[in-house]
């Protein structure tokens, strides 16, 4: 039986919902009340769909004239889907990005019947004039494939605040690339059956596309066309990189927002300039590759053609010198590819501020923050406006890897299937957790938007909307009216549907129907649904159906499979039989504590994704946004041995190191009593190594080793009793192992403090705070020379201990490795012994400030031979300054 969306409550930390959000719970409410019917709706809509795909397949083999066209459709498709995949950082939904790429197709087939229109009747000229041609063409398609990325941010303001970069980049890839589709399905038609024009072109180019047009494949950019001397990247190509530049302005802008002085107001014009100087690009690309193409003179033979010789030309100067500037129109293709490069670490260096933006949150791994302050140390003399360049490039590069493997491990860890279980299931279960990552990485992009202006953004929209519809209604036809008519070719869409319309009134009835109901089953298998809608749905209103799928799939197995049978539709069964073929996960992933803590995840979604969307919000909006950029200089460990300055006189050392030596003979003597029960259950055939005997698996190791000893029918019960007691005997001696290492980790710390102790005083200091055994808010010793003018900072190390390179988080959200001026400041400011004795002894708390107490650090390292070495470690007095009460 089909389940209806699950209904997700309003709680105080969610935004106000819109009005397509209230229509969508209406709905998944009004569905959920009539079960019956929803089933049946189900069917039907699955069985449309088939029969469209059946008589899609009995189209291409009746009707010839459309395989052409087809393949160009699905070449279309190809490209759209590929981005998406493509996209790791992205929040739209599948559903949503396939129905706006659908409901783009009859806006793309309304451009050119207004394109017609406005040659046809404003102009008064036929469509393949040159005014069309390159006025209208170029400014109306390229303004009007932008309207619904616009029209988007218009109706759904607060859900496109939470858009990707990557968000924005793939609708604008969506629309243009459904204008390239409405635009070559139809080329292609007139090609394969449009009269005498389509027959030239065939025999001429042997039954092949001709050289210049777009050609498909597995790359997912559509080839740069190329003709006499002009480029043009294509309208997917296009539209994305100017859909891409908002989406990176919009970045940008809220970076300064805030911000008064001039690099703010920089950045505010730049993020409007730079979307608007793109589309400009754009409209001279399209209208001086429709000139080149089709005009094929040039003044007295020369390089120049006649559009862009002045005087042989009305074409608008505004288009002649911005192509002129920005390389003719090519190499746009590589430049969207490095956009959406560029977007995907933008979004990656977002998501890495805010780790708590994950279905299970993972704290950014220490090696991206030891990366980032070393691009500050490396560039702490450079120039100020360049100095955080490198550390940007390297939080966004290491940023974008780590948040890209820790989702795709997280919805590896959730396809693979446990022991007994259903692949079935663990694919429903993957596939709710990666829903789930998405709507978790949408909140992060939420808690960095920050406060919505509703009434700026709809304006704001809405202007965006106008301009295109004047550009697209009053600048096209003006363009358009001062050309000359230097050729007539209707290689463009207006153009093509003018030769169409003959092609179409030739075919028979039958064939007619036929071709029809096909496009029909082609938009349809498009948007993977009977209906287009909006589809920007949102993580308020998103409903984890799959969620339900697996709980009627534990409770009654056979009564959902025949409902999924009866309902699934063709897309829906490709895309689960990808996911069924995800859950072959190694089986390492079932054992990790990350994968049990994936499947924890994904039950509480499934059990109440109401309540876990709002105990997700909650989190993330209360998270700080960490920015690991502003590490500098404080955060390095500089280091000078001081060994030969120092008489050091052992007095705690010599007992610690008693005490140590003797607590690693014993855990020596532990391990190889360890080693010597594994070589005799090794040599009786037992299958166990060392790698079996870590906490996590041993418990499993000893189940495994009794089972194989039990079972194995060639041991006489002598000999099976015996090696059962060498499993015990090895739990037995594993344990006193352990407990020997916890001793020997102990003693180590003990030998390191007594060393720091000893240290000090061979340095006429006394010891003052004491935080031996005290945490990791405290300095381990604090010294204050007899002369009380210097105040002594120890870190003390024992055995083969060293400083903590991931040290601790500071306030900034940065983070300071152990030992760095800016990591000692830090403990002084939450030590509570130590802010304690400061302000019982304000002498020294004021000699501090006045320069005649000096601040040191030291490092003071006991090795397991008995030798000491003292390390001075750098000391920021301004720091320290900060810290003390």
């Amino acid at each position: 039986m089909a389940h209806a969306a699950p209904l997700v409550q309003p709680t105080e930390a969610a935004p106000p919902r819109e009005w397509w959000q209230v229509w969508a719970q209406r709905r998944a409410a009004w569905w959920a009340a009539r079960p019956v019917l929803a089933l049946r709706w189900a069917r039907i809509r699955a069985v449309g769909l088939w029969v469209g795909l059946v008589w899609l397949l009995g189209l291409l083999v009746l009707v010839p004239d459309v395989r052409l066209s087809v393949r160009a459709w699905l070449g279309c498709a190809w490209v759209v889907i590929a981005w998406f995949f493509l996209a790791r950082t992205k929040t739209l939904t599948w559903s949503a990005y396939l129905r706006f790429f659908t409901a783009c197709i009859p806006w793309s087939i309304g451009i050119g019947v207004l394109s017609t229109w406005l040659a046809a009747t404003v102009l008064d000229v036929r469509v393949g004039s040159s005014g069309p041609m390159v006025g209208i063409a170029s400014v109306t398609e390229e303004t009007l494939k932008l309207v619904p990325v616009a029209l988007v941010a218009l109706l759904a303001p607060r859900r496109a605040s939470r858009f990707a970069t990557t968000d924005w980049l793939l609708l604008g890839l969506a629309s243009g690339t459904a204008f390239l589709l409405a635009e070559e399905t139809l080329r292609r038609l007139r090609l394969s059956g449009g009269g005498l024009v389509g027959l030239l072109e065939r025999l001429l180019n042997g039954g092949r596309l001709p050289d210049s047009w777009i050609r498909f494949g597995t790359w997912p950019v559509p080839s740069d066309w190329d003709q006499s001397g002009a480029g043009f990247g294509g309208h997917g190509v296009v539209t994305a990189i100017v859909a891409g530049l908002v989406g990176l302005a919009l970045v940008a802008a809220r970076h300064v927002r805030g911000r008064v002085d001039r690099t703010a107001l920089l950045v505010r014009v730049g993020a409007v300039v730079v979307p608007v100087m793109a589309l400009v690009v754009a409209i001279a690309d399209h209208a001086a590759y429709n000139g080149t193409y089709n005009g094929g003179g040039s003044i007295g033979g020369g390089a120049t053609p006649y559009w862009l010789d002045p005087a042989t030309t009305n074409v608008p100067w505004w288009i002649r010198a911005t192509w002129s500037a920005f390389g003719h129109g090519h190499h746009r293709p590589a430049f969207f590819v490095l956009l959406a490069v560029v977007a995907l670490l933008v979004d990656g260096a977002r998501l890495a501020r805010v780790p708590s933006a994950a279905l299970v949150e993972t704290p950014r791994p220490d090696w991206v923050d030891q990366a980032i302050v070393r691009c500050n140390i490396a560039t702490a003399t450079w120039p100020a406006a360049l100095r955080r360049a490198p550390a940007v490039v390297t939080l966004a590069v290491l940023g974008t890897a780590w948040v890209v493997v820790r989702d795709w491990t997280t919805a590896v860890a959730a396809f693979a299937a446990e022991p007994g279980e259903s692949r079935r299931v663990a694919a429903q279960r993957g596939l709710t957790a990666v829903t789930a990552q998405r709507a978790a990485r949408e909140l992060g992009y939420e808690r960095l938007a920050g406060p919505v202006d509703i009434t700026v953004r709809r304006g704001v929209a809405a202007g965006a909307i106008v301009v295109l519809l004047l550009g697209a209604l009053v600048l096209a036809p003006v363009t358009a009216a001062g050309l000359d008519t230097l050729y007539d070719h209707p290689s463009w869409l207006a153009g093509v549907m003018d030769a169409i319309g003959r092609w179409w009134h030739s075919q028979s009835l039958g064939t007619q129907i036929l071709v029809g109901a096909g496009v029909v089953a082609l938009v349809a298998l498009s948007g993977g649904s009977l209906g287009v809608a909006l589809g920007a749905s949102g993580v308020l209103t998103w409903g984890l159906d799959k969620s339900h799928g697996i709980a009627t799939w534990l409770r009654d197995p056979r009564q959902a499979t025949r409902d999924y049978l009866l309902t699934a539709t063709p897309f829906q069964m490709v895309m689960d039989g990808v996911a069924i073929a995800t859950t072959f996960a190694p089986g390492s992933f079932i054992r990790s504590r990350g994968a049990a803590a994936v499947r924890g995840a994904v039950d509480d979604v499934v059990e109440d994704p109401g309540l876990w969307l709002a105990q997700k919000r909650s989190t993330v909006q209360n998270a700080p946004i960490q920015n690991p950029v502003r590490a500098g200089a404080s955060h390095q460990v500089s280091k000078k041995s001081i060994t030969d300055q120092v008489t050091f006189q052992a007095n705690e050392h010599t007992q610690a190191l008693t005490q140590r030596q003797a607590a690693a003979a014993t855990h020596s003597a532990n391990r190889a009593a360890v080693t010597r029960e594994l070589d005799v259950l090794r040599d009786a055939g037992l299958p166990v190594t060392r790698s079996d005997l870590v906490d996590r698996r041993f418990d499993e190791t000893v189940r495994r080793l009794e089972d194989a000893i039990e079972t194995d029918p060639s041991l006489s019960p002598e000999r099976a009793a015996e090696l059962l007691g060498r499993v015990d005997g090895l739990e037995q001696v594993l344990r006193a192992e352990r407990d020997s290492l916890t001793a020997l980790s102990r003693a180590s710390a003990d030998l390191g403090e007594a060393a720091g102790r000893d240290a000090l005083r061979s340095q006429g200091a006394d010891i003052v705070v004491d935080g031996a055994g005290a945490g990791r808010d405290t300095i381990d010793i604090v010294g204050l020379t007899r002369e009380r003018d210097q105040l002594l900072f120890v870190e003390a190390k024992g055995g083969g201990s060293q400083l903590s390179s991931s040290g601790r988080v500071l306030p900034d959200m940065t983070r300071a490795p152990q030992g760095s001026p800016a990591y000692l400041a830090d403990v002084v400011r939450v030590d509570k012994a130590l802010q304690q004795w400061l302000r019982a002894n304000p002498d020294i708390a004021q000699g501090l400030v006045d320069g005649t107490v000096t601040p040191r650090y030291q490092l003071v390292q006991a090795a397991a031979n008995g030798t000491v070495r003292i390390f001075e470690l750098t000391v920021d007095r301004s720091l320290i300054l900060k810290a003390i009460p």
